[in-house]
């Protein structure tokens, strides 16, 4: 038997001594990593199944006519499926879930169906089960509001349009303030939009030489042939009380 006697052996040893500092395999990483992608999937399936499902619930009211009852009963059988839950709900409503749009875009879209209307008609209001939807949601993301004007351009409805407004903050403009605040006083616009390019806009203004002293200003902002539109009227600093 060789035995080490002196400095040199050592080192000779050592060089043909191989060493590692890889850590021991722990048996459990891989597993715990194989549960982790197991359950990331199951919930990927889990939401799929969810998004169908509610689809499957909307698609009752977006393409056929429903009235107040039937709007609710859709609306209480999405609820149901996310246990009662708005928070989540809203977010899936604001989704472009369904052909890559929001089911608002579709609702606005095809509200000839939900009140019965022709889309030029003046008369419309918002539909039930729009409103109903909308109510869920707490604040509307910018995308999804501008998927509702998309759908709000095809038919050029300034009436849906203005029962929108208070959901399209990103888009809206705030009229200046009035001295004229009571009900009596407020301006009326009747928007018709005749074709892609001409609309016609009739108002009323009461007590309007009073509101442009007072004021300086009357303006509305409206939708027509597919686009918004704001309108103002000044009063003029060249020609004294002239308007």
């Amino acid at each position: 038997m060789n035995s080490i006697s002196n400095r040199s052996d050592l080192e000779r040893l050592n060089r043909l001594v191989t060493r590692t500092t890889d850590p021991i395999p722990n048996p459990g990483t891989k597993l715990d990593e194989e549960l982790s992608n197991e359950a990331d999937s199951e919930k990927r399936e889990s939401e799929e199944q969810t998004k169908k499902d509610l689809i499957a619930i909307l698609c009752n009211g977006i393409f056929s006519r429903v009235d107040e009852a039937q709007a609710n009963k859709i609306i209480g059988a999405c609820l149901r499926l996310f246990s009662g839950d708005k928070k989540e709900l809203a977010q899936f409503l604001e989704s472009k879930l369904l052909g890559g749009h929001t089911p608002f875009f579709y609702i606005i879209a095809n509200r000839q169906f939900q009140i019965g209307q022709s889309a030029g008609s003046s008369k419309q209001g918002m539909p039930p089960l729009l409103r109903g939807l909308l109510g869920i949601c707490k604040e509307i993301s910018k995308e999804a509001q501008r998927d509702m004007l998309q759908a709000l351009y095809q038919g050029s409805s300034n009436e849906l349009f203005q029962s929108l407004r208070p959901y399209l903050s990103h888009f809206d403009m705030i009229p200046p303030k009035s001295f004229f605040d009571g009900e009596e006083d407020q301006p009326t616009f009747t928007v018709t939009t005749i074709s892609d390019q001409t609309f016609t806009v009739a108002f009323k203004i009461p007590r309007f030489y009073d509101r442009m002293l007072i004021d300086s200003v009357v303006s509305t902002y409206f939708l027509a042939s597919g686009q918004r539109w704001s309108l103002k009227r000044l009063q003029s600093a060249h020609y004294g009380n002239s308007f």
